[in-house]
Protein backbone atom coordinates (compact mmCIF):
# COMPACT_ATOMS: atom_id res chain seq x y z
CA UNK A 1 0.00 0.00 0.00
CA UNK A 2 1.32 3.58 -0.74
CA UNK A 3 0.40 6.42 1.53
CA UNK A 4 2.08 9.43 1.23
CA UNK A 5 5.16 8.66 -0.90
CA UNK A 6 5.53 5.46 1.48
CA UNK A 7 5.03 2.07 0.88
CA UNK A 8 4.25 -0.50 3.17
CA UNK A 9 5.23 -4.01 2.79
CA UNK A 10 4.16 -7.22 4.76
CA UNK A 11 6.13 -10.79 3.69
CA UNK A 12 6.81 -14.21 4.76
CA UNK A 13 9.86 -12.70 6.74
CA UNK A 14 7.13 -11.63 9.22
CA UNK A 15 8.16 -8.11 9.00
CA UNK A 16 6.41 -4.45 8.44
CA UNK A 17 8.01 -2.29 6.52
CA UNK A 18 7.71 0.91 5.42
CA UNK A 19 9.78 2.33 2.41
CA UNK A 20 10.63 5.91 1.01
CA UNK A 21 9.13 5.67 -2.23
CA UNK A 22 11.52 8.63 -3.31
CA UNK A 23 15.10 7.39 -2.21
CA UNK A 24 14.13 3.42 -2.13
CA UNK A 25 15.17 2.96 1.74
CA UNK A 26 13.43 1.13 4.17
CA UNK A 27 12.41 3.71 6.94
CA UNK A 28 11.46 1.45 9.78
CA UNK A 29 10.73 -2.42 10.01
CA UNK A 30 8.32 -4.08 12.91
CA UNK A 31 8.86 -6.97 14.00
CA UNK A 32 6.24 -9.06 16.16
CA UNK A 33 4.57 -11.65 14.16
CA UNK A 34 6.06 -14.84 14.18
CA UNK A 35 4.43 -15.95 10.82
CA UNK A 36 3.81 -14.25 7.79
CA UNK A 37 2.21 -11.23 7.45
CA UNK A 38 -0.41 -11.74 4.88
CA UNK A 39 -2.43 -8.77 5.11
CA UNK A 40 -1.71 -4.72 5.55
CA UNK A 41 -4.04 -1.75 5.60
CA UNK A 42 -2.74 2.23 6.48
CA UNK A 43 -4.20 5.16 8.28
CA UNK A 44 -2.75 8.08 9.22
CA UNK A 45 -2.10 7.21 12.80
CA UNK A 46 -1.60 3.31 12.43
CA UNK A 47 -0.88 0.62 10.44
CA UNK A 48 -2.85 -2.61 10.39
CA UNK A 49 -1.18 -6.03 9.86
CA UNK A 50 -2.71 -9.25 9.53
CA UNK A 51 -0.74 -12.69 9.91
CA UNK A 52 -0.37 -16.65 9.38
CA UNK A 53 -0.20 -16.42 13.20
CA UNK A 54 -3.70 -16.15 13.81
CA UNK A 55 -3.05 -12.30 15.08
CA UNK A 56 -3.68 -8.53 13.68
CA UNK A 57 -1.60 -5.98 15.19
CA UNK A 58 -2.24 -2.57 15.29
CA UNK A 59 0.88 -0.10 14.76
CA UNK A 60 1.59 3.01 15.76
CA UNK A 61 2.73 4.60 12.62
CA UNK A 62 5.08 7.38 13.68
CA UNK A 63 6.67 5.47 16.41
CA UNK A 64 6.28 1.95 14.85
CA UNK A 65 5.54 0.51 18.66
CA UNK A 66 2.65 -2.33 18.47
CA UNK A 67 -0.18 -0.54 20.44
CA UNK A 68 -2.48 -4.22 20.09
CA UNK A 69 -2.68 -7.27 19.32
CA UNK A 70 -6.01 -9.21 18.76
CA UNK A 71 -5.84 -13.18 18.76
CA UNK A 72 -8.05 -14.44 16.02
CA UNK A 73 -9.19 -18.36 15.63
CA UNK A 74 -7.98 -18.56 11.61
CA UNK A 75 -5.77 -16.62 9.90
CA UNK A 76 -7.07 -13.56 8.43
CA UNK A 77 -8.94 -13.85 4.88
CA UNK A 78 -9.27 -10.44 4.50
CA UNK A 79 -8.51 -6.91 6.04
CA UNK A 80 -10.74 -3.75 6.02
CA UNK A 81 -10.78 -0.92 8.25
CA UNK A 82 -14.21 1.12 8.22
CA UNK A 83 -14.67 4.53 10.05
Amino acid sequence: QVVEKQLFTGSWDKKVKIWDLNSGNCLNTLEGHSHSVTHLHVTRKHIISGSDDLTIKVWDRKTGACIKTIPLGESPKSLKVLG
